[in-house]
């Protein structure tokens, strides 16, 4: 009876982000601009299925991640790049590990809709909702990571 489905709970977490948002910030919500995150962690789908990835899945995983995190190092305001490491972690299940981009990338550009509702789903998904999250503090943190990323870190 109240095993709600991944989907069912991703539209109860969409509704919540999206009434933050209007509460945190009143101007106009422009809701053809969030991201459907939650189809992206359908039941089924990578995240779900909980498979365990072969040691070249894991490698290319790894390059990706580097990729994505050098980019980063090279303009630390890009936010695409952020948001894409972000996706990266939560498609594979590290909702955790999600977070820390996505609250530098709302830092860097806040009035983006969808970069509010992925940190909600993130936190949200990680477990981490019913605690204190300092978002400055999981920026400042990803920030210092990335900023280390070339320096053999």
């Amino acid at each position: 009876m109240h095993s709600a489905t991944p989907a069912l709970v991703a539209a109860h977490v969409a509704l919540l982000a999206l009434a933050c948002r209007e509460l945190l910030a009143p101007e106009k919500l422009n809701r053809d601009a969030v991201p459907i995150a939650a189809a992206r962690l359908a039941p089924g789908g990578p995240a779900a299925r909980g498979d365990a990835l072969s040691l070249a899945e894991l490698g290319e995983l790894d390059r990706h991640v580097d990729e994505l995190m050098q980019k980063i190092e090279e303009n630390d305001l890009d936010v695409e790049a952020m948001s894409a490491l972000a996706y990266l972690y939560m498609r594979h299940g590290w909702f955790d590990r999600a977070i820390g981009p996505l609250a530098r990338a709302v830092q860097v550009e806040p009035a983006r809709d969808g970069l509010w509702y992925e940190l909600m789903l993130a936190v949200k998904l990680s477990g981490r909702a019913e605690q204190e999250v300092d978002l400055a503090e999981e920026a400042r943190r990803f920030a210092d990571a990335a900023a280390m990323q070339g320096h053999g870190c």
